[in-house]
């Protein structure tokens, strides 16, 4: 603290002040005037302030500083979420281009994989998958059938029928039950037309067995029962025979040798067509109670079908099953039957045509089923039965 004296000089006439010896200055002061001077103060202690100011400042100052603390954790806090929040959605956006991308190749291996040589070019993609990329073996296709036969409505051989004759004639079994026995003259018949046979029926396209048995031995299954007056039947791989074609004999029909012959062919027929199914389709498309769309819709039907004067109603895709027979001459040339669906049209011409009987039915029909067999027409000529 600094202190102040204040010295105040009254001038009074009738006191001089005088030193000895010395001349007195001659000093003139106005009244009243004040001179103020500062003097330094000697060893002062300054007062202590409270201890409650103290504390205060101590208290924000730790304030202050937990705050700066509390705002840059914060804004720590707020950078690394945001950082982590970048990093996840960068992680996510190259998972899901990542993901597309394997979709993207896993597409494309399977349109590779789907894009079979035996499927029409014009035939949906994912229809492609339903065909093979090459066509199976004869012994394949046999292993097919007996794993998907039941699924796909063929007559099942039940396992308890007893055959009381069975041989095999040029590699096809043949055999029949007590309750339906084949005549001398059916089995003498039915080996004089296998005999007749190019290999690619009985070779490429074997029947697994001719088989004659009861309704009543083969037992109540899902198929369509013959009608009294039908000669045979083909299901699955296997041709059925009737009573009438077994005995040789019939109210309905003159059962002879040609008739025998040419119904063993129009039925060996419906074997193969089944055999091109197995072979070109896939099982687990075959395994889906489509044999019938598959038959109709493969290249093997379809392609008879489109040459001989067939036209389908729809098949811009290549899966068009309803086709109508053109009216022009040479398509009509044909059986009645034959005129009744494309699948008939084909066992019937092909029976014909093994008959030496192409006069009867077109030329294309011919020309068709010379490129399928490999066998000229002639070949067949004369008839051998």
């Amino acid at each position: 603290m600094l202190g102040c004296i204040i010295i105040i000089i009254m001038n009074d006439p009738a006191t001089p002040a005088v030193l000895p010896d010395m001349a007195p200055p001659t000093v003139q002061l106005q009244t009243s005037e004040i001179i103020t001077t500062s003097i330094p103060p000697t060893n002062v202690i300054p007062p202590e302030e409270p201890f409650y100011k103290k504390r205060i400042f101590y208290i924000l100052i730790a304030t202050g500083i937990l705050i700066v603390i509390l705002v840059l954790g914060g804004l720590f806090v707020i950078r690394n979420k945001s950082v982590v929040k970048t990093t996840q959605k960068n992680n996510i956006s190259e998972l899901q281009s990542s993901s597309l991308a394997t979709d993207s190749i896993q597409e494309s291996e399977k349109q590779e994989e789907c894009n079979s040589p035996l499927a029409p070019p014009t035939v949906r993609p994912h229809v492609r998958c339903y065909y093979r990329q090459a066509k199976i073996s004869t012994d394949e296709a046999k292993a097919v059938e007996a794993r998907i036969s039941q699924t796909v409505g063929s007559l099942i051989i039940p396992s308890g029928l007893v055959f009381e004759h069975e041989e095999v004639y040029r590699g096809i079994p043949i055999k029949w039950t007590k309750g339906q026995p084949i005549s001398a003259n059916t089995l003498s018949w039915l080996k004089a037309g296998i005999d007749i046979l190019p290999n690619y029926f009985y070779v490429d396209h074997p029947v697994s067995s001719i088989i004659s048995a009861t309704d009543e031995e083969l037992g109540s299954q899902s198929i369509n029962k013959p009608s009294p007056d039908t000669l045979a039947y083909a299901s699955g791989l296997n041709i059925f025979i009737s009573k009438t074609t077994a005995d040789g004999d019939s109210t309905f029909y003159l059962v002879d040798k040609p008739t025998v012959i040419q119904t063993l062919f129009h039925e060996w027929v419906h074997v193969v067509q089944h055999y091109e199914a197995l072979k070109t389709f896939t099982e687990e498309y075959l395994a889906r109670n489509t044999l019938v769309v598959a038959m109709a819709t493969g290249p093997f039907e379809k392609g008879f079908a489109k040459q001989v004067g067939w036209v389908y109603n729809s098949d811009e895709f290549g899966d068009g099953i309803i086709a109508k027979l053109k009216d022009d001459s040479d398509s009509q040339m044909t059986t009645d039957y034959g005129k009744t669906r494309v699948r008939e049209d084909m066992a019937d011409s092909g029976a014909l045509f093994m008959l030496c009987k192409s006069n009867e039915i077109s030329e294309d029909r011919t020309l068709w089923w010379e490129m399928v067999t490999g066998n000229n027409r002639n070949e067949f000529c004369p008839s051998k039965i």
